[in-house]
């Protein structure tokens, strides 16, 4: 009779342990903040030892990763870039193979918890993979949130730092009629030209889209070389379309890149609706029920109508759906215009409405577009 209540007993203790440690698993609540925006995973990340660990697939997608399993050896592969890394499960080392690495003899690095499955589902140790890829990796307490940044931050140079830096601009004028990237590190930053070469006319326009960090050390630059559409009136003259931008750190050796073309798209303001403060009564947000939620005061006017007049125009085809706030801008004669999101962080649907006619517009505006989807 003994050995049974001892036994009971402890079996209770040990399912009391299974459900407090579960509660405990439950209530850690951690967030995820990628580049400033806080990401969905699907499975709920978790603290061991110090370190968060998040469900890989869904990680791995949300950086832009790819990844493979070989069941054979019961190890992951994540694959972004010129970088695999290998992750034996259970085991406390992971493996980083580099495309440019010469000796072809790949890095070693110790894991302070390995990676493991959990109800089916591969969590590794996110700051330590994160770190295989050069990005950056904090951790905030306060609030239980894992800041991960893969973005360098960048600003464009103007005339005047090139003024209070002869050297700099020395050597700004030697390259930026050179087609392709080029890089200096003067103090603590480093300056990059993206240039496109030289053009026959004017009309061109070089457009940074990224900045990224690929491996420690190394930035990866995505630019948009901007040519006149055939029908656009230009100089007649020769340019050199390029831009020139200063990273916050001294930490790159190498400057990797793609510059895309594409023709430049006409601007909303430039097809007959150049809006000015005068011309607007009054601008709310409305959601799916088409609630009013807000009102903006007429100090914020500036800021919406200066992006929707700035926004271009995208032959692309879109979804005829809603999937975020609306924004109605109220106009003199009862004339209105309607913003809507079907989803997308950079475009959106304006309609036109002016008496009985209406006239839709597929736009693009990251800035708009974050404000349909309560972003900014």
């Amino acid at each position: 009779m003994m050995k049974k209540t001892v036994s009971l007993v402890a079996g209770v203790v040990l399912l009391l342990a299974l459900i407090f440690s579960l509660t405990a698993f439950a209530k850690q609540d951690i967030k995820i903040k990628l580049d400033q925006e806080t990401i969905s995973l699907g499975e709920e990340p978790f603290l061991e030892k110090g370190r968060v660990m998040v469900p890989l697939k869904t990680f791995a997608q949300a950086v832009g990763a790819e990844v493979n399993w070989d069941a054979k050896s019961s190890t992951v592969w994540v694959n972004r870039d010129k970088i695999k890394v290998e992750i034996p499960l259970g085991k406390d080392i992971l493996l980083i193979h580099r495309q440019d690495d010469l000796t072809g003899i790949p890095e070693e690095r110790k894991m302070d918890v390995p990676a493991q499955i959990v109800q089916d589902t591969v969590f590794i140790p996110a700051g330590t993979v994160i770190a295989c890829f050069g990005w950056e990796a904090t951790w905030e307490a306060e609030n239980q949130t894992l800041v991960v940044k893969t973005s360098l931050p960048y600003e464009i140079v103007g005339a005047d730092e090139l003024k209070e830096n002869p050297a700099l601009a020395a050597w700004y004028e030697e390259n930026l009629k050179k087609a392709g990237l080029h890089f200096i590190t003067q103090q603590d930053s480093t300056y990059v030209i993206i240039s496109g070469g030289e053009k026959p006319t004017g009309g061109y326009k070089m457009v940074v889209e990224s900045v990224t960090l690929t491996a420690p050390g190394k930035a990866y630059i995505s630019s948009l070389l901007l040519k006149p559409a055939p029908d656009m009136l230009v100089t007649q003259a020769i340019t050199y379309p390029h831009a020139f931008i200063r990273l916050k750190t001294d930490q790159i050796q190498r400057v990797d890149g793609q510059t895309k073309e594409d023709f430049a798209r006409k601007t909303f303001g430039e097809m007959g609706y150049d809006l000015g403060g005068e011309d607007v009564q009054s601008i709310a947000v409305y959601n799916l029920a088409q609630e009013k939620i807000k009102e903006y005061p007429k100090e914020e006017f500036a800021r919406i109508i200066d992006n929707l007049n700035k926004s271009t125009l995208d032959d692309n085809p879109y979804i005829e759906m809603i999937a975020g706030n609306t924004i109605k801008i109220l106009l003199a004669d009862n004339a209105s215009i309607s913003l809507t999101s079907y989803g997308s962080p950079t475009n959106y649907v304006a309609t036109v409405q002016v008496g009985g006619a209406y006239a839709t517009y597929h736009l693009v505006n990251p800035e708009i577009a974050g404000l349909l989807l309560g972003k900014n």
